[in-house]
């Protein structure tokens, strides 16, 4: 591809192609709606940071993004393409109230794009993400009826639940040490 700039159409598809493959990610930590904005990511000033315009940040929403290049492709941060699927790393961004004052702004201007620290960003694990189980509900996992109080609980109870191992002598504490720490 020229060096020219990508229209917008091009741009959208190509953020639709990078979503598809993250979607599955999203639908396991149960946000199938998630706002994902992939974005380059550059240094400025010895910081990795990732360039957010005023109006892509939404009040109490916070962003999930990857490392593009210039055309929409995922990357390493040193700009290498990435040929890997499996090497592309989908990140967080806890959406800050304060950012209009903790963040400073491309090239200082009032208007530039708010820069974001890609250190503050926390990596979700693909691979463990994929394999968590989300429980619905409590009371799926065991009989609220049959609950022991916790000066109930004995050694072997305590043991699965430190050790994450379904030795416990409650059925219901054993599946739910399963589905809790299933690696």
């Amino acid at each position: 591809m020229s060096e020219e700039k990508m229209s917008k159409d091009v741009r959208d598809v190509r953020t639709v192609e990078l979503r598809v493959w993250q979607q599955p990610v999203f639908d396991k930590l149960g946000l199938p709606n998630a706002y994902y904005l992939p974005k380059m990511a550059y240094h400025v000033n010895g910081v990795l940071v990732m360039g957010m315009f005023d109006s892509e940040i939404k009040p109490n929403t916070d962003i999930y993004t990857e490392k593009i290049n210039w055309y929409h492709q995922p990357e390493y941060p040193g700009g290498k393409l990435i040929t890997d699927t499996n090497d592309r790393q989908l990140l967080k961004w806890n959406f800050n109230p304060h950012w209009h004052e903790e963040y400073g702004r491309k090239d200082g201007k009032p208007n530039g794009a708010v820069l974001i620290p890609v250190a503050e960003m926390i990596t979700i694990d693909r691979t463990e993400a994929l394999q968590t189980e989300l429980v619905a509900d409590f009371n799926d996992i065991m009989d609220p009826e049959t609950d022991s109080p916790v000066d109930q609980l004995t050694g072997r109870d305590w043991a699965a639940i430190m050790w994450s191992k379904p030795v416990a002598s409650k059925k219901w504490l054993n599946e739910l040490v399963q589905k809790t720490f299933k690696k």
